[in-house]
């Protein structure tokens, strides 16, 4: 309900007065679709999960703002998109001692889906027919959804020859497990191309970065296990990723930006 607010106010004020224009008159609608580049980045990792390489995944994301005119140069957005966020998290190991080999592989990828409601200002300039812009603002996501693959192979050999083999898949849908609120900063630049007095056309390349780590199942990083051979620090991990990651995504946007009045 929270990500309709900003929605249901500009509704609320479609007919009032804005210095001497109406508020419709200054409202446009920007559906939008685009490619997404997601990774899940650590900002503390003190353990083990440091051996990890973390990759990015690629998604298509949608979305419906709400362009409110300022003045000619600043207009307010906000409105709803839907994006998958997530990364693919890679270990490898290699031992080689004589004529032993010892060979470990592991691979997590892992996707959360959110609604999210972006909140910014965009500042334009250019010429009438073509105009950049350049947006700053903050955003919140709700998670919709959460699917983690995982997949590990594992060897040893002696001369050559396999003497102990595993090889384990899994796949996990707890949205348990992933916190289901995230929050951040966002930033954009782009292009809008003027095709007539009500009808543009927009480009544009953001970024946004997560501030709250989206393991939702262990508040605390660590744990001390206290047993007979003294005690042992534990970290409590995010699918084997570190428990510290945050979302860190690039996006490329095309989109048509419809003016609901002249």
């Amino acid at each position: 309900m929270r990500i309709l607010i900003p929605i249901i106010m500009f509704c609320i004020l479609f007919n009032a007065p804005v210095n001497g224009q109406r508020f419709i008159e200054r409202i446009s609608l920007i559906p939008q679709v685009g490619l997404s580049k997601s990774i899940l980045y650590c900002s503390k990792s003190p353990f083990s999960d440091l051996s990890y390489k973390m990759n990015s995944i690629d998604n298509i994301q949608f979305g419906l703002l709400v362009d409110f005119k300022l003045t000619d140069k600043f207009h307010a957005v906000t409105g709803l998109t839907l994006a998958k966020r997530g990364g693919r998290g890679i270990y490898e190991e290699y031992i080689e001692s004589g004529n032993t080999i010892d060979s470990k592989y592991k691979e997590i990828e892992i996707q959360n889906a959110y609604a999210t409601v972006p909140i910014f200002i965009r500042s334009n300039w250019g010429r009438k027919r073509v105009q950049y812009f350049f947006d700053f603002g903050l955003y919140s996501s709700l998670l919709t959804d959460s699917f983690i693959k995982s997949f590990s192979h594992d060897y040893t050999s002696s001369d050559g020859v396999i003497v102990s083999e595993r090889v384990e898949r899994y796949t996990e849908t707890d949205e348990d497990f992933t916190k289901n609120f995230d929050f951040g900063f966002l930033g954009g630049i782009g292009i809008e191309y003027k095709i007539n007095d009500r009808v543009f056309m927009q480009i544009k390349i953001q970024a946004s970065v997560g501030l709250l780590k989206v393991d939702g199942k262990y508040s605390n990083d660590t744990i001390v296990i206290t047993g007979t051979s003294g005690p042992v620090i534990l970290e409590l991990d995010y699918f084997d990723i570190s428990s510290y990651s945050k979302n860190l995504a690039f996006s490329s946007d095309l989109g048509l930006r419809f003016r609901l009045s002249n």
